[in-house]
């Protein structure tokens, strides 16, 4: 008996020993495997996507073509199971050229979205009446009893912070309550409206989820363009920076209406033609253990905006940067299955294109997943992690990576990615745009927020802007490598931790 105690205990004290060593193995690991991840690989990847051949990617064209064979080539040729799931969609004919003020081009789905009447629409504007929000009531009118009948107006689709005060008049802040906006303004029988929205990708989605949104909108004898706010600055003097954005501030701040009355040189071309695209999802699945019916997915979109006035919009950051780091941590996270080292959940890496387009790719496969969204654990969505932006640069700070949503949904999520960065990559965590009062909502602008929006805990990984933002100049040569892997690191080493810890991470109460 006395012997069997003593084994008993010799046996005890070796487990205690173990779990420890077995913890610090676990995490020497992965760290392991996070530093294999190639910065030449990366850039292999990368040179692919942002060539000539690839002609930017726009989706529906043969250069995303390519760019899906590309991807689904690599995935398989490391043993990954990959599927193509195709989407259409309806685009209305881009010449580059559809739109021009004052000499400079705004291209269609990116600075603006047009519905208007379903014909060829030329027109000419010599002038433009700015009319704040647009609101006509009886304690507060932005046309100021202005009669505009045949006038060209711009409004700034926004909810003022005097808006409680208003008890006869609505912003609205829903797809749907955008029609008896529109139909307020339609009835003052304006020649043209200009909308200005926080996000063009956002409000694309929201007219293509919305029938009756859609109809109004299609309906409308009067042409509506909606617009981005660095767009509608391009409607005041150019000497003033941000003097549209200013001028709303100003309304808002002081609660007094003020029309500003603008003479420029405005065109608008769209061509009545509509084509009906086919974009691709690809989708690889790296199989899990014990809890292989739970996924976590890492994405990214692939496409971008093709060919503009015979010049190819390279888009090396924005995203082949995050789509070259998908690539890279499959490729990783695979060898550790060949190893022995596979992980507990699943990985799903999605590349989706249409995301230019308003989130086309990743809406679609919200509504034709593959994996259950209720098996879904997280989603971490990477787009543009290869620059740096303005400000960053002015501080002299590179070692950061925007984070947005983190913890909208899951404080845990959060948690776990901060800890993961403090322990390994230490790069500055900046919270700045994650804010829903921020101008440029970027939480609703990537692929994440599909997922977001059906209850599944996001983070997006985000550089923010910078010169060559949406530009032809946005090429191979301008992408810090050294950065990248560092930011790919920090998805990967947070990916691995949720796909291996014993507990589902937990949505917020």
């Amino acid at each position: 008996m006395r012997l069997r105690n003593l084994l008993l205990l010799f046996n005890l004290l070796l487990l205690l020993n173990f779990f420890p060593r077995k913890s610090a193995f676990s995490q020497s690991l992965k760290k392991d495997y996070a530093d294999a991840l190639s910065e030449d690989s990366i850039r292999s990847y990368l040179s692919v996507l942002a060539s000539d051949s690839l002609e930017g990617r726009e989706t529906g064209y043969p250069g995303q073509k390519k760019a899906a064979a590309f991807l689904a080539s690599k995935y398989s040729g490391w043993g990954i199971p990959v599927q193509i799931q195709k989407h259409s969609l309806s685009i209305r004919a881009n010449t580059g050229r559809n739109l021009a003020i004052d000499g400079k081009y705004f291209i269609y789905y990116n600075h603006f979205y047009y519905v208007g009447p379903p014909k060829d629409t030329f027109l000419i504007l010599n002038n433009i009446l700015i009319t704040g929000f647009g609101i006509s009531s009886n304690t507060y009118n932005d046309f100021q009893e202005k009669n505009i009948t045949g006038k060209n107006i711009l409004v700034r689709w926004k909810k003022p912070e005097w808006k409680e005060k208003l008890k006869d008049s609505s912003l609205p802040e829903s797809g749907q309550e955008l029609i008896p906006y529109i139909k307020s303004l339609k009835e003052k029988n304006p020649a043209t409206i200009f909308i200005v929205v926080d996000s063009i990708p956002e409000i694309i989605h929201r007219i293509e989820n919305d029938s009756l949104l859609s109809a109004e909108l299609s309906r409308s004898l009067i042409p509506i363009l909606f617009l981005s706010p660095n767009t509608a600055e391009n409607f005041l003097p150019h000497h003033k920076k941000k003097l549209y954005d200013a001028y709303i501030k100003k309304l808002e701040k002081k609660g007094k209406p003020k029309i500003i009355s603008k003479i420029l040189d405005c065109s608008i071309k769209m061509l009545s033609e509509t084509n009906t695209l086919i974009g691709e999802n690809v989708l690889a699945i790296v199989s899990g253990k014990s809890k292989k019916d739970e996924y976590i997915v890492i994405s990214s979109h692939y496409d971008h905006l093709g060919i503009r006035d015979s010049m190819i919009n390279y888009g090396a950051d924005d995203n082949g940067s995050g789509t070259s780091a998908v690539l890279e941590m499959a490729r990783l996270f695979q060898k550790a299955k060949n190893e022995g080292h596979g992980p507990e959940r699943s990985i799903l890496f999605m590349n989706v294109s249409g995301e230019e387009k308003g989130l086309l790719g990743s809406s679609f496969y919200v509504k034709h997943p593959v994996v259950p969204l209720q098996k879904t654990v997280a989603n971490l969505n990477i787009d543009m992690i290869g620059r740096t932006d303005e400000k960053h640069d002015s501080l002299k700070v590179t070692d950061y990576i925007y984070l947005i949503g983190a913890d909208r949904l899951s404080k845990e999520l959060a948690q776990i990615n901060f800890n993961t960065n403090s322990e390994f990559t230490k790069l500055e965590l900046d919270s700045a745009f994650d804010n829903d009062k921020d101008p440029n909502r970027y939480y609703q602008r990537s692929d994440h927020y599909n997922f977001a929006k059906n209850n599944i805990p996001v983070i997006f990984y985000f550089n923010g802007t910078h010169a060559d933002y949406h530009k032809p100049s946005d090429t191979l040569e301008k992408i810090n490598f050294p950065l990248l892997r560092k930011r790919a690191q920090l998805v990967f080493l947070t990916a691995w931790e949720l796909l291996n810890r014993h507990e589902r991470i937990k949505l917020n109460k």
